[in-house]
């Protein structure tokens, strides 16, 4: 059974939260609590009690699998992997939900492989945005 869990990420603070409770009842604001929210309460509150603004989030969804180290992957990681039935290697890769899948996908080489079908998956940083291509 995979679990749906959630992490958040503040795009002013660049800080990254674990999610326990999402309640989404009004279209502009989302709620995060470890127990059940007050029914008049619309934000975002993180595992550790920051209020945050939905406006200020991005939600990334638990993929299912950890790295190679046994750390969860989330949309938005950065990866790298092997395929070993092709033998390739994605060496920068960001998680992404593509199609029905979560996946790795390389922007550098415009390719992109469905995460069960990777081996020795490591993440490399978990940051939401993908940086600028690297240049070697």
């Amino acid at each position: 059974m995979r679990y749906i869990k959630f992490r958040a990420y503040h795009k002013k603070l660049g800080l990254v939260r674990d999610l326990d409770f999402i309640n989404f009842s009004n279209a502009d604001f989302c709620g995060v609590w470890k127990t059940k929210p007050p029914e008049d309460l619309f934000s975002v509150v993180t595992t550790v009690g920051d209020l945050w603004n939905l406006d200020d989030v991005e939600l990334m969804q638990f993929a299912g699998l950890t790295d190679k180290n046994g750390v969860g992957i989330y949309e938005g990681d950065i990866v790298s992997a092997f395929h070993s039935e092709k033998s390739f290697n994605l060496d920068f890769a960001k998680v992404e939900f593509i199609g029905s899948s979560f996946c790795a996908l390389d922007l550098d080489k415009n390719i992109s492989f469905p995460l069960d079908d990777l081996d020795d998956i490591e993440i490399i940083s978990s940051f939401t945005k993908f940086p600028q291509p690297h240049n070697n």
